[in-house]
């Protein structure tokens, strides 16, 4: 792993699999119906591939950074997209209410696969990076608080007026 970029492989993952999955639901790859006028599952279909152009960017963003701290963010917000993915295939939205439309078949199975997948690499990446996250720990934050003490005592005017 590149020291420098942290989360150079599972940003490159994640903008892999975004990309992908923002272009077959925007080009429609993955089907939706339409009955006189957008339906349902077109608008499912459009509020995931929102999503996944999100995490698409956050991936994007991610193979980019050279800090640990960032990328853990990121790879937050990308599990926190990969949720939004699923709940806008399931209970938020939801395909057609006809269990033989594509939609139903095809479309919501995909996407259900594919935040779950999504998810899991974003669970992975979060607990790799929460480990090399520099410049937090209890005792670097109690070492400096005492050394930050230390100083302002120094610099802190005698009862005589003279530093």
């Amino acid at each position: 792993m590149n020291s420098n970029h942290p989360a150079l492989i599972s940003g490159g993952l994640f903008f892999v699999i975004g990309l992908a999955l923002a272009a077959a639901l925007f080009t429609g790859l993955l089907p939706h119906c339409w009955h006189n006028g957008p339906s349902v599952c077109y608008w499912m279909t459009r509020a995931a591939g929102g999503a996944s152009a999100v995490v698409a960017f956050l991936g994007l963003a991610m193979m980019f950074s050279r800090s640990a701290g960032a990328g853990f963010g990121m790879a937050v917000g990308v599990f926190l997209n990969a949720i939004l993915i699923a709940g806008v295939a399931g209970p938020l939205i939801g395909p057609c209410p006809s269990p033989m439309m594509h939609c139903h078949s095809i479309t919501q199975p995909v996407l259900i696969v594919a935040a779950a997948v999504i998810a899991v690499i974003a669970l992975i990446e979060i607990r790799r990076l929460a480990s090399r996250r520099s410049g937090y720990s209890p005792h670097t934050t109690m070492v400096k608080d005492a050394a930050f003490s230390e100083l302002a005592e120094l610099c802190r005017p005698s009862p005589e007026g003279k530093i």
